[in-house]
């Protein structure tokens, strides 16, 4: 009795996880596909060819050991521009203000990242998790990554990596044109978002107030679009202090007080330049992507949670009469003992 009384007390706790485990792996990119940002609107990123990293790291970083040490991985980096000839500009937007999660340092189980313990939708999750997207390299070199570890006097790199590699970090993705649908090879510009306030929703473009601003409305600068971004390259708030102070990314590259920071771009007019080596390849479809209509007509993604939360909830269901009946069974048996002769 005791031991079926435990387990139905487990059943009651680990149902809950279940549900968020469920509900978290409709969110995740598909083997073809995920989200991204056009003009404020959500919209599809379909993937046909393999990404590329040109040139390679050791040739951008000629004196670095660290991104010569780098090549044994991949050869991609983000920090200085690679060549973007032909390439349209993407820009690949971090929550850096959630500190190491980014980068699937006790990240959500699917590699999202976590901040005030939420768990923070990205469009791509960790490079080397099951959220990662389709054709991005799973690991980049750069000295932004090497001057995070080093502030955690940390100086051989982490899980056997080289020092200054780490997981492509959970991101987002904003674009300026949408190329009518072309597949075209995209260059990427890396941008660390230390205001929570103005990160997107990924499934629905929205941003929502988490932390205080001294900003009139602090979620104006919402990133869904290359206006968004330029305007929060040049727009300080109270919520980046507020956010970063124990963050060691943050103050690992100096603290800066803009809403977002663009390495290697310090200028709004250099908002376009590259500040990475790889290209995606990929063409747009105007939808959004967490609708489901690239794998599944949208009905079918809500039947799928209809169907999960009728499962989890008759489960439920089932223990509380299992553990109503043992309460009632374990009742008659003390009544029974106590009329005993």
């Amino acid at each position: 009795m005791t031991k079926l009384y435990a387990a139905a007390i487990i059943m009651l706790l680990v149902l809950p996880q279940l549900a968020i485990a469920y509900n978290a792996s409709l969110l995740l990119p598909n083997a073809t596909a995920s989200g991204g940002f056009y003009d404020s609107n959500n919209v599809a990123f379909i993937y046909n060819r393999p990404y590329f990293c040109t040139p390679p790291s050791n040739t951008l970083f000629p004196k670095s050991s660290d991104a010569q040490a780098a090549m044994s991985v991949n050869g991609c980096e983000l920090g200085v521009s690679g060549n973007n000839l032909a390439a349209d500009p993407q820009w690949i937007v971090v929550p850096a203000y959630a500190g190491l999660t980014v980068f699937g340092i006790k990240s959500s189980p699917q590699g999202f990242p976590i901040y005030q313990n939420a768990t923070v939708i990205t469009q791509c999750g960790v490079g080397d998790m099951i959220s990662k997207c389709p054709d991005h390299p799973s690991y980049l070199y750069s000295p932004i990554f090497t001057e995070v570890e080093k502030y955690l006097n940390i100086t051989s790199g982490v899980v056997g990596l080289p020092e200054g590699v780490l997981p492509t970090p959970a991101h987002d993705h904003v674009i300026s044109d949408d190329e009518l649908g072309a597949d075209t090879n995209w260059y990427n510009i890396g941008v660390f978002v230390f205001d929570p306030n103005i990160m997107p929703n990924a499934t629905d473009g929205k941003c929502h107030q988490v932390v205080p601003s001294n900003l009139s409305d602090p979620t104006a600068n919402c990133l869904t679009s290359l206006s968004a971004l330029a305007a929060a390259m040049q727009t300080q708030s109270s919520s980046v202090g507020a956010a970063n102070a124990n963050n060691p990314i943050w103050n690992a590259i100096g603290r800066p007080r803009m809403q977002i920071f663009v390495p290697n771009d310090s200028l709004v007019s250099q908002i376009n330049n590259s500040n990475s080596n790889f290209k995606i390849p990929f063409s747009v479809a105007s939808f959004n992507y967490y609708r489901g209509i690239f794998a599944q007509s949208s009905q079918q993604v809500y039947t799928q949670l209809e169907i999960g939360a009728a499962v989890i909830v008759l489960a439920a269901i089932v223990v509380a009469i299992v553990l109503l009946r043992m309460r009632r069974k374990g009742g008659s048996s003390t009544t029974a003992a106590s009329q005993a002769p």
